[in-house]
């Protein structure tokens, strides 16, 4: 066994490593790393150096999170937790400095050091049960020593000769010197590489006794590699979407905003309490108002109508301001922290008319065209030829930003972040607040390896599209997308499209990504490598519900490291890029030298870059980004503000990688900032799902009618790109838009030619009866009905015709035949993208409800109760080329519900790839929706698919490594229309036997089970045992209108329940059919039609006569009862119910959630609340099958998981396959039951696990179990 020493740089999470730590961290570090090695002397005379190693780590990193002492004979642990109950993440061994012969070293390996960590680390895996052990820390103060317990698992614990010695160990109760000798006899004989972190303390002691805080930088890994976060693989700020909850609740204030809880989910909205005049919602809501809507609105504008125009207006104000905060903190960074370049605040920008000069007049602007007094002041600002900063069409139409009132002040939000302004009882104008507001947070700390010095919160560029997303999508359900999630997706989806298209293009034998690198290693040569790269910036890739283009971001960081590991990122001279690592890590793009394991970052040295290499790679960078998103990326979205943001996003990708033009040949004298391109008409505004063209109507005749063919209307798209002067933007987008106007109109589609067909026979009619009568001809009757119906038809189709045009259905349809140019060929025909991918709306089918018809007319998945995100599934199919691949994140509803039985049955004519079922996990932090990820080609059915059955998103690693241990290969066969049950494939094949060995429960009950009851009042109509005693002692009618009643959380499995409560069951009917004659067919019964009618008044004389307790009683409720909708023909009455009569039979009753089995039998004629439901069937075998673990393991397969537990819906729930007996099996399994149901009579706690495990035993043999069948059933 040989181990393999890294420095410590290279060990750290590169994204970690891309973190920079506080000065008050590393002050901490050095002041208590500097006491350990004072104490050095001290050590050496005592046995105590695991003492000062643990004060050591206590006293900085694990004071406040995590317990770290001895554990029996080990000399220290880091447990995960607070107190020494959770379990241990980390083993250290410590030694004396001077004993060096039992100290581990790469060169010496086989010492007791090493001998003693194995056994430590058995003891942990084996005798603790505890699989958590994150890294193995051997120390003599001096060196270090940390090796990842992965590495142990693999080639310690399964060592087979490792783990046979321990158990001699333990059951022999052998010495320690006795395992250490055998041990070391078989670490020889292991034949594997380790890695392990190393470092010697005495090698920084030059900077850790230097007080140059210069020097400190230095330390910064040796702080890291100690810390919770490699130390426990804690999870750090891990995701460069993670969100500032201060940062994100200010600036909501700012704009005049408040999150709240709707159900399970957080919504957006305008403030209703506390609104602020000075806020920016409200300030423009105010100025709009004035100026009215008519531009935008038709007829009269509503509150929502205003609200909604305002807000638009303020993201796009807030964008820029943004995306300037962000360049402000680039400018600086670039040129080594000179605050020269700092613009973005009251000193420059001092009101809202300063503002929009900046907008409009500075940024839109080309630096020679700028008014010299703008250039002078503004020196020091770009010009980025970003759309951003035009007078947006909203804008010219209604309001801009320098009509907001100025002198406003805006209230301190009770924690703001702006504490000293506060205290001192500064006021501050709106735009003044929002600036020191920015200017408290760090917009410039990405990739440095530096230390804050202050104590500013870092505000990632990439959060930004999260805060949007969250500001304007809940409206259209859209949800933002966790990093892990998109990084995922991509790095899947993107390398299988890049194998296709290598593999398509030369023909080669490829089938994974890695094997293109073998085709390439003999292609070098600049034709080639520029060839190769040409291939993938013809890669094609769209989001179709884009939202704050999330997706796009992580395809264009995936597609970059694509090129850099293929060899193929090149410069644009097609020279390679080399000496750099490039990844992505933590859904961030990761750039490292490695020579210095530093991450890059580009700077300006006298006005020049610090080398010609970082201008080669921060230019390389900016323009293959550029390249990308001009020509791979592409999205479409409803709500305006999304593909906004979306744009703003990729922007800001760009952003991060501007670099200064330099004079041609030498980068000398330094020109301005590379500018943006205009990929606004890569992001689009407009309805999915709704179009009025087919993809296959035929463009030919438009293009006959046009001057300009499809290869011309792809260069006008590229010019547009690119173009930086405004008037001939505006020109190309003329040509643009004639060019789409001319395909609405010259469109030959089959309905124009329907209606063609219908005049032209019309007319033939019509002739031929015209020239009948000239004639003097009799005109047959049936020919006059024919030129009748004809005329019918025509005037309907053109009724029809118009209203498609005039639809508002298709306001905002996107036509996918023409829009994008770059997916159509030289003849117009649509070719489709490569990727679709995506995370779809979750809106409920209740919302669409106008959509319907054209859904029901254009897909064939779809059903009337189908949610708004499958049929995106059948809309990205659509878009998709042949052999494209396709890849969302949903909801797993589709796989049980009956409205997604459509969508399985599509799904198997597709080649279905991998399911990852995430169960009931939580993946959105602002919804309760459980999810899975389908990742799919447009292709033939492959024999099997691979499944994840994801039970933690707390993995060591990254997503995709632990998908590994979890895969699952499962045979196509085992899918059809019914339910699909992600599991692993030991489970479908017993599902499948068990299938075989009964018949569903809702066949062997014939019927179905009911739902408790509903009162819609249950302090009214639920009382307690006092209450019904005294209500029976005052009228002893009141017994007939009483029922025992359970609640749900009072029962267990095989209870024998007390009854606690009772319910009051006056049940509708009962008033007016008491008063209906006895002879009368609806006496006391409920059909239809209705059975009769009483005044409310004569009714309450009635009840109150008859039932004077009960109706006494209720009194006090009737305004809370007359208003619910639970009530029948009167409020003292309960909803109508056929099934009331079941409560009263024999029956089993079960809890709908249950995190275990919880079923009871009852023959008391117990009724009960609606989170219970009955099975009326007096069946104690079937009431046994349901406790046991055979029941349980099916319910866990078949019903949604739902917090910890399963939820027990009947159309899942009744699918569970009820085994066949013959009446002996049966009657041995219910005298079984009896006992246990005696036992419990007598006591709840009786002990019943023996009888238990005698039905769960022969509930086995009834379905026929082997022992390995059983064990997967017990979980073994």
């Amino acid at each position: 066994m040989k181990f393999i020493p890294i420095i410590p740089k290279k060990s750290l999470n590169k994204a970690f490593l891309n973190q920079r730590p506080n000065r008050d961290e590393i002050d901490l570090f050095k002041q208590n790393l500097i006491r350990l090695l004072g104490k050095v002397d001290e050590i050496e005379r005592e046995e105590n150096q695991k003492n000062h190693v643990r004060d050591f780590l206590r006293d900085t990193y694990y004071k406040e999170t995590n317990e770290i002492n001895t554990k029996g004979t080990i000399d220290l642990v880091i447990h995960l937790g607070k107190n020494n109950k959770e379990n241990v993440g980390v083993i250290c061994e410590a030694k004396r400095p001077s004993n060096v012969k039992e100290m581990f070293s790469a060169e010496n390996p086989n010492a007791k050091g090493l001998w003693e960590t194995i056994l430590y680390y058995m003891e942990e895996r084996i005798s603790g049960n505890n699989n958590e052990l994150k890294n193995l820390l051997i120390t003599n103060v001096y060196e270090w020593y940390i090796i990842d317990a992965n590495f142990f698992d693999k080639h310690i614990y399964r060592n087979s000769k490792i783990k046979k010695l321990f158990e001699v160990y333990k059951n022999d109760k052998k010495d320690t010197p006795f395992f250490y000798d055998e041990v070391s006899k078989i670490i020889p004989t292991i034949d594997a590489e380790i890695p392990c972190t190393y470092f010697d303390i005495r090698h920084y002691q030059k900077w850790l006794m230097n007080a140059d805080k210069e020097d400190d930088k230095n330390l910064i890994a040796l702080y890291k590699i100690l810390s919770p976060y490699h130390l426990l693989k804690a999870k750090f700020a891990d995701d460069s979407n993670t969100l500032d909850s201060q940062f994100y609740k200010e600036l909501l204030h700012i704009i005049g905003l408040e999150e709240v809880k709707e159900g399970s989910k957080s919504i957006i909205r305008r403030k209703v309490d506390n609104r602020n005049e000075a806020s920016l919602i409200e300030s423009a809501i105010e100025q709009l108002r004035m100026v009215g809507l008519h531009k935008v609105i038709y007829g009269n504008a509503t509150d929502e109508d205003y609200y909604n125009v305002a807000l638009e207006l303020c993201i796009t104000w807030i964008n820029r301001i943004l995306f300037l905060k962000l360049l402000e903190g680039q400018l600086v960074s670039y040129h080594q922290g000179d605050t020269a370049y700092r613009f973005l605040n009251v000193e420059m920008v001092f009101d809202n008319d300063e503002l929009s000069k900046l907008f409009h007049r500075v940024l839109a602007v080309d630096i020679p065209n700028r008014k010299s007094e703008i250039q002078e002041k503004y020196s020091r600002v770009p010009y980025l030829n970003s759309s951003l900063f035009e007078i947006s069409e909203l804008e010219e139409q209604t309001i801009k930003v320098n009509e907001l009132d100025n002198s406003l002040l805006l209230d301190y939000i009770s924690n703001t972040v702006l504490k000293d302004q506060k205290k001192k009882g500064d006021k501050l104008t709106t735009l003044n607040y929002f600036f020191q507001f920015l200017d408290a947070y760090d917009f410039a700390s990405e990739g440095s390896s530096d230390i804050k010095e202050d104590s500013k919160t870092i505000i990632n560029a990439s959060v930004l599209g999260k805060v949007f997303e969250k500001i304007n999508g809940y409206k259209d359900g859209s949800i933002f997308t966790p990093g892990f999630i998109t990084m995922y997706m991509c790095r899947q989806t993107i390398r299988l499209a890049v194998v296709r298209k290598f593999k398509d293009t030369y023909g080669w034998n490829i089938e994974h990504f890695d094997d293109i690198k073998n085709y390439l290693a003999d292609r070098r040569s600049t034709k080639d490598v520029l060839e190769f790269n040409a291939l993938i910036n013809s890669l094609r890739l769209c989001d179709p519900a884009v939202g704050s283009g999330h997706f796009l971001v992580s395809a264009l960081n995936e597609l970059i490291v694509i090129k850099y590991e293929l060899g193929i990122l090149i410069d644009e001279a097609g020279v390679r890029i080399s000496g750099y690592e490039m990844d992505v890590i933590n859904d961030e793009l990761i750039v490292t030298d490695v020579v210095i394991i530093d991450p890059f970052k580009y700077t300006i040295v006298n006005e020049k870059p610090q080398s010609k290499e970082i201008q080669r790679l921060q230019k390389t960078l900016f323009n293959e980004k550029k390249t990308i998103i001009e020509n791979c990326l592409f999205g479409v979205d409803i709500n305006p503000n999304s593909v906004k943001i979306c744009r703003l996003r990729l922007w800001i990708e760009l952003l991060k990688s501007a670099y200064y033009r330099e004079e041609t040949g030498h980068a000398s004298s330094l020109l301005e900032l590379e500018t943006l391109p205009n990929i606004d008409i890569n992001i689009k505004c407009g309805n999915s799902l709704i179009s009025r063209f087919a993809l296959t109507d035929d463009l030919s005749v438009a293009l006959d009618n046009s001057k300009y063919d499809v290869k011309q209307y792809r260069e006008f798209v590229a010019d547009y790109k690119n173009v930086r002067n405004r008037d001939a933007k505006r020109e190309l987008q003329q040509v643009i838009d004639e060019i789409k106007t001319n395909f609405k109109t010259n469109i030959d589609d089959p309905f124009k030619k329907t209606i063609s067909n219908a005049r032209a026979k019309e007319t033939n009619l019509k002739s031929e009866i015209n020239r009948m009568e000239q004639w003097g001809e009799k005109v047959p009757k049936k020919l006059k009905e024919e030129l009748e119906t004809a005329t019918k038809k025509l005037n309907g189709l053109k009724k029809q015709l118009e209203e498609i045009k005039s639809n508002a259905i298709y306001k905002n349809a996107f036509e996918w035949r023409f829009e994008f140019p770059e997916v159509l060929n030289d003849e117009g025909e649509f070719v489709g993208f490569d990727v679709v991918i995506g995370n779809p709306p979750y809106i409920r089918q209740e919302e669409i409800k106008e959509q319907k018809g054209y859904l029901k007319s254009n897909f064939c998945i779809y059903t009337g109760t189908a949610d708004l995100y499958v049929f995106f599934v059948e809309k990205g199919f659509e878009i998709i080329k042949q052999d494209g691949y396709f890849s969302y994140i949903m909801p797993n509803k589709w796989m049980q519900a009956e409205y997604g039985k459509p969508l399985r049955t599509f799904l198997l004519g597709k080649q279905l790839q991998q399911i990852i079922d995430f169960g009931d996990l939580k993946v959105f932090d602002e919804a309760t929706t459980y999810l899975c990820i389908i990742n799919a080609a447009k292709s033939i059915q492959s024999k099997s698919i691979k499944t994840f059955e994801v039970e933690t998103l707390n993995y060591d690693s990254s997503f995709e490594k632990y998908l590994s241990t979890i895969e699952q290969d499962i045979d196509i066969e085992n899918f059809g229309n019914d339910t699909w049950v992600i599991s692993s494939s030991e489970d479908i094949d017993l599902i499948a036997k068990l299938k075989t060995k009964g018949q569903s429960l809702s066949g062997y009950i014939g019927g179905k089970s009911f739902r408790g009851v509903l009162t819609g009042l249950s302090e009214a109509f639920i009382i307690d045992e006092a209450t019904k005693q005294r209500l029976i002692s005052e009228d002893e009618n009141s017994a007939l209108l009483i029922q025992p009643f359970l609640l749900g959380r009072n029962i267990k499995p095989y209870a024998y329940p007390e009854v606690e409560n009772h319910l009051i069951l006056v049940p509708k009917g009962f008033t007016i059919k008491r008063n209906l004659p006895s002879d009368n067919p609806n006496h006391l019964s409920e059909p239809m039609p209705r059975y009769g009618f009483m005044h409310p008044s004569d009714a309450w004389d009635w009840f109150r006569e008859n039932f004077h307790a009960l109706a006494n009683y209720l009194l006090p409720f009737k305004e809370k009862a007359e208003v619910r909708t639970d009530q029948g023909d009167f409020w003292w009455e309960l909803r109508a119910c056929d099934y009331y009569e079941e409560f009263e039979m024999p029956k089993i009753m079960y809890q709908v959630f249950q995190v275990k089995p919880c079923f009871i039998f009852d023959d008391r004629g117990l009724f009960c609340n609606n989170s219970m439901w009955i099975i009326p069937k007096n069946d104690k075998f079937l009431y046994a099958i349901l406790n046991s673990k055979v029941g349980w393991w099916l319910i866990s397969k078949y019903c949604t998981a739902i917090q910890n537990g399963f939820q027990l819906i009947w159309k899942y729930f009744g699918q569970i396959p009820i085994a066949n007996a013959i009446e002996d099996d049966k009657q041995t399994i219910q005298l079984l039951v009896d006992k246990i149901l005696h036992k419990r009579k007598n006591h709840i706690s009786n002990d019943i696990s023996l009888l238990e495990s005698e039905i769960d035993n022969l509930v086995y043999k009834l379905y026929d179990l082997s022992d390995e069948e059983i064990a997967i059933v017990e979980g073994k």
